[in-house]
């Protein structure tokens, strides 16, 4: 709570930058969390074939009169 205070955050924020930073260390990502490196951590994941994509699906319309 100390360190927190110190650097004008809460404990919450304190603890989700040093994860932040922590995964992205692991990830090999270094700067901003950016869509450029969030790409790059899709690519080096170890989990290539999981599909991420989203389904699309047609959904039953019926015809409305005006």
């Amino acid at each position: 709570m100390a360190a927190a205070q110190a650097k004008g955050l809460s404990v919450d924020a304190l603890v989700r930058a040093a994860l932040d930073r922590i995964l992205a260390e692991e990830a090999g990502i270094s700067g901003p969390a950016t869509g450029a490196a969030l790409v790059a951590a899709m690519q080096a994941s170890p989990y290539r074939e999981i599909d991420l994509g989203v389904a699309r699906h047609r959904f039953p319309v019926r015809d409305v009169g005006l």
